[in-house]
């Protein structure tokens, strides 16, 4: 019965494809939504400090990435592509995107586009980080909220606090993978990942992987190799937030681990040269040696298994059997998503919405802006 299933979601998934014709989308709006059409790729062109980016998404298949709108000297115009996974967006001068800012197609086929620091988490993590950000729809709130960051700190200091001891949590070094193929699969053993399972996917120089909360959950940081590219992938589970980082410099060949501090109840990691503490959310140091360094981000896009699915045949997952005997088959937390609880102190708690919906956020320059997953 398994293998039969097998065989005609695979026939399906092949008509799927088969039958998705490009449509075109209205003309792009600063500020305002784009191509609203079959409602399931949805664009948003806005600013940041001042800076040009395009916000593009899907509640459905629960993904949101942004980018600049800049590039090779001038702003470009998006409207999203339907039916045509992982391509999401075109521009004006006929290049179509992926979702991790790559053209696959058209003039400029190869280049990439700048990534901006986004994605998806908790709404109380950015509600606290950007006190009175805007929110699509929602506006923003007028706050002066000026932390004390003495002491050799980069946030308040009062808002860090200690949960795991340091390096409690063991963070992985290039983890097992596997090429998925499900009728290589055991029909006596299904897969460990269901369809609505958030995954976090990175794609560098031709090769992607994908990393499941199922595993990011009792890990939080997996220290890997791809497309010859040394990365961190994080995922800080009291917050829903991921973020990866280019391990380049003095670290290129270290990696990184939990410190067990928590700030705005987001993972505080550490770099295994100087132990330097760093903000999972902006990749920022903020306490030791490298106080104030950046590192830089990676394109990547958090999503559901079931989505990955759709990008084509076999994708690179991480190997259930990582070498810990950790189990990855049950939520660690409890309710913790689904109730009002946080943790740890917050700098600001921002009750415009409730502290556990999933919201996106994009940052630059500074300056913050939040959309509903309900947005796209």
């Amino acid at each position: 019965m398994k293998c039969q299933f097998a065989l005609f979601l695979g026939f399906s998934l092949l008509i799927a494809f088969a039958g998705c014709d490009k449509q075109e989308a209205s003309p792009p709006g600063a500020g305002n939504s784009l191509g609203h059409g079959t409602n399931v790729i949805v664009a948003y062109e806005d600013s940041l400090a001042g800076h040009p980016i395009v916000v593009i998404g899907s509640e459905r298949r629960d993904f949101a990435i942004a980018f600049s709108r800049l590039f090779q000297g001038q702003e470009l115009a998006f409207s999203p592509l339907q039916g045509r996974l992982p391509v999401v967006m075109e521009d004006n001068l006929g290049n179509w995107w992926n979702m991790f800012g790559r053209a696959v197609y058209g003039p400029d086929r190869g280049a990439q586009l700048d990534f901006i620091n986004s994605g998806v988490g908790y709404w109380f993590v950015f509600g606290a980080t950007y006190p009175g950000l805007p929110v699509y729809g929602l506006g923003g709130q007028g706050l002066a909220i000026h932390p004390d960051t003495s002491g050799n700190w980069g946030v308040p200091s009062a808002y860090v606090s200690q949960g795991a001891g340091f390096d409690g949590i063991p963070a992985l070094l290039y983890p097992p993978f596997i090429n998925y193929h499900p009728f290589n699969l055991d029909p006596n053993e299904p897969f460990y990942l269901e369809s609505n399972d958030l995954v976090v996917v990175v794609s560098l120089n031709d090769e992607t992987k994908v990393y499941p909360h199922k595993i990011l959950d009792r890990h939080e940081i997996v220290n890997d190799r791809l497309g010859g590219v040394e990365i961190s992938v994080t995922y800080a589970p009291f917050t829903g937030t991921a973020k990866v980082w280019k391990r380049s410099g003095e670290d290129a060949s270290s990696s990184f681990g939990v410190s067990g501090r928590i700030y705005n109840s987001n993972m505080l990691a550490f770099d295994r040269v100087t132990e330097t503490l760093w903000h999972q959310i902006e990749g920022r140091a903020v306490f030791g040696q490298r106080l104030g360094e950046q590192l830089e981000l990676i394109p990547h896009v958090e999503t559901t298994w079931g989505t990955v699915l759709w990008f084509g045949p076999n994708p690179t997952v991480m190997d259930i059997n990582t070498g810990s005997s950790k189990d990855y088959g049950e939520y660690p937390f409890g309710d913790y998503k689904e109730s009002s609880t946080v943790y740890f102190p917050l700098l600001y708690s921002d009750d415009r919405l409730h502290p556990k919906e999933r919201i996106f956020c994009a940052s630059y320059g500074g300056v913050a802006k939040a959309w509903q997953m309900s947005d796209f």
